[in-house]
């Protein structure tokens, strides 16, 4: 038998992986690869490794790109700590740094395309963690 502050503390755990398994998740979809399906373009890599998150305010970082900079793939991690790090009301935010990215999204709309999917991101999450919490 399930109690009561049992199935709020249940609620709030299931919650909060839905934030935060659809919040990574939509970070992932806005820098998905045209030439994976999405609309995030690669050239050097920097725009889509220039992604960062922060809690509670705008991210920071770096704005232009090293002489010879090449890491074609986005390694999602340092977005995932952040998300790691947040407590159900915390306001996220995720962005690119690069000095180019507001040109490059009016362009190809990669941050559009994946917020449009918000709600399709959060049911899967939501199935996901349903199977998770089984």
């Amino acid at each position: 038998m399930v109690t009561i502050p049992d199935w709020i503390k249940q609620s709030k755990q299931l919650t909060e992986a839905v934030i935060k398994d659809a919040s990574l998740e939509l970070a992932i979809e806005a820098n998905k690869s045209r030439f994976k399906g999405g609309r995030m373009p690669i050239d050097t890599g920097f725009l889509t490794n220039s992604t960062k998150a922060s809690i509670g305010s705008l991210p920071s970082g770096t704005s232009v790109a090293p002489d010879n900079y090449s890491q074609l793939e986005w390694d999602s991690g340092n977005v995932a700590l952040t998300i790691n790090g947040m407590e159900i009301g915390d306001k996220l935010y995720i962005g690119w740094t690069a000095s180019y990215a507001q040109y490059m999204e009016n362009r190809y709309m990669f941050a559009r395309s994946a917020t449009q999917k918000w709600p399709e991101i959060v049911n899967d999450s939501v199935s996901k963690m349903r199977q998770r919490f089984k």
